[in-house]
């Protein structure tokens, strides 16, 4: 029990000190309290009760934030008006960590393709990781009787670089194919090396032990294996490894396109191109994260929540001024086929020896083949 205030205490010393020397019979006590004045008493008792609120409030708190810690917004985008569709870096994402060399294109919108339609019968495929697995994408363009001229449109979901046997080839295949492509982590890698050498420093080396990007998330070493790969490119090879954009935009579809995620709660201008191409979950306080275990929740859960409570009136007036309500994206062979309502993981692990996926958009129809392993990943 605390001390009476200081107050009370003083008044005591004073009527004691008021009080006659006779003796007088004391007051009939009522049992509780006796020597607190009731407007004082029931003072006590409400501040209980709002010091017990409090705590309750903070207890129910800490549980709903653990079962729901995030509190996703609405997503929203950057509005695009230009007829152009090539979107400049400077418009669209938030550049501040981007390589001087990263020669990056952050957004192309697909307007002009009436094939892209969904009342259009051709078929729009979304393929999953290559990875330098020249025969199995062979097999799979096969196997879908692609036709270009006819119809068919392709899009290949960034990676198409490194770990298989033949990343050249797969770049020269995806332009022979005239496939769409989004910009995965590895080629990003390959196309800073092989600006930054184009640029004069030449593949032999500089000495320095990074090449000079300044402040990145992911500093590339001079002699980083990716080396390889950049320093056997033709110029047309460069090009189009360099032309896959961060983010592919198709209205038609309400889709994105991008090789890892996107930020559900971030507009379009504020993402970020390391997280776009290599994020993989996002933490209790809602940040991106390339490992699955530094995260709480994967992205993709997110933003189909997200997208999965726009039911009211103002989410609805909210989700017209955005076209873009669907991901697809590769990255996660680890977590295999994800189909959900809203984002669509298509990298099934292809240089792994799984499996390399097309995703017709239009129908949902998935074709596979299967692949060899030319990359172990657990070493």
């Amino acid at each position: 029990m605390t001390d009476q205030p200081q107050a009370m205490r003083d008044s005591a010393h004073l009527e004691a000190a008021a009080a006659p020397t006779t003796p007088t019979t004391p007051a009939k006590s009522s049992g509780f309290l006796p020597s607190v004045p009731r407007k004082i008493f029931w003072l006590w008792i409400a501040l209980g009760i709002i010091l017990v609120a409090a705590v309750v409030g903070t207890v129910l708190g800490v549980v709903l934030s653990k079962t729901n810690s995030i509190k996703p917004v609405q997503l929203q985008d950057h509005p695009i008006d230009s007829d152009d569709p090539t979107i400049s870096i400077e418009n669209i994402g938030d550049f501040h960590a981007l390589s001087q060399f990263a020669n990056l294109t952050a957004m192309k919108v697909i307007r002009d393709d009436p094939r892209f339609e969904t009342n259009n019968k051709s078929r729009v495929f979304v393929v999953g990781d290559v990875h330098g697995s020249l025969p199995e994408l062979n097999a799979l363009v096969e196997k879908l009787e692609y036709d270009y001229d006819a119809g068919d449109r392709l899009i290949l979901a960034g990676d198409l670089v490194d770990k298989g046997p033949d990343s050249i080839g797969v770049i020269r295949r995806a332009k022979q194919l005239k496939a769409w492509c989004v910009r995965g982590n590895h080629d990003d890698k390959v196309v800073r090396l092989a600006t930054y050498h184009r640029q004069g420093a030449g593949f032999g080396g500089t000495g320095d032990a990074n090449i000079p990007e300044g402040a990145v998330h992911d500093p590339l070493a001079n002699d980083n294996h990716h080396i390889a790969i950049a320093s056997n490119m033709t110029d047309d090879d460069y090009d189009y490894l360099a032309s896959c954009p961060m983010i592919l935009a198709v209205p038609a579809i309400e889709s994105l396109f991008v090789h890892a995620g996107v930020h559900p709660n971030r507009p379009l201008d504020k993402q970020e191109p390391f997280f776009i191409m290599n994020m993989r979950s996002l933490t209790a306080t809602g940040d991106p994260v390339k490992k699955s275990d530094e995260g709480e929740y994967p992205w993709s859960d997110v933003w189909n929540s997200v997208q999965g409570n726009n039911t009211s009136k103002d989410a609805a007036q909210s989700t017209a001024t955005s076209p873009y309500r669907k991901v697809y994206y590769g990255h996660a062979a680890s977590r295999g086929l994800e189909l959900k309502n809203y984002t669509f993981g298509v990298d099934t692990g292809c240089v792994y020896g799984g499996k390399l996926t097309a995703l017709e958009i239009k129908t949902g129809e998935l074709t596979q083949v299967p692949c060899k392993m030319y990359y172990d990943d657990s070493k």
